[in-house]
């Protein structure tokens, strides 16, 4: 069973963050756990730094979901 983390999530497009208790291990299982209040095709930051499916979710930790033509933080590229 999954521990009980408590972050802060925007999902509404207000640019406010609300605290929220998840069950989720990562971004993957937040999207199912949470369902359509993650539009699909959504960018997903956590602490302002977008993440991909396999990302871990963390106590207070600041998570945003963003659709349409808007991002949900700072993306990092790396070059090999």
């Amino acid at each position: 069973m999954s521990e009980v983390k408590k972050v802060k999530m925007m999902t509404d497009g207000s640019g406010n963050f609300s605290s929220r208790e998840v069950n989720a291990n990562t971004v993957s299982q937040l999207k199912t756990e949470l369902g359509d209040a993650i539009p699909t095709g959504a960018s997903i930051a956590i602490n302002g730094v977008i993440v991909t499916d396999d990302a871990s979710i963390e106590e207070g930790q600041f998570i945003s979901a963003v659709a349409s033509n808007k991002t949900g933080g700072i993306e990092i590229v790396y070059f090999d």
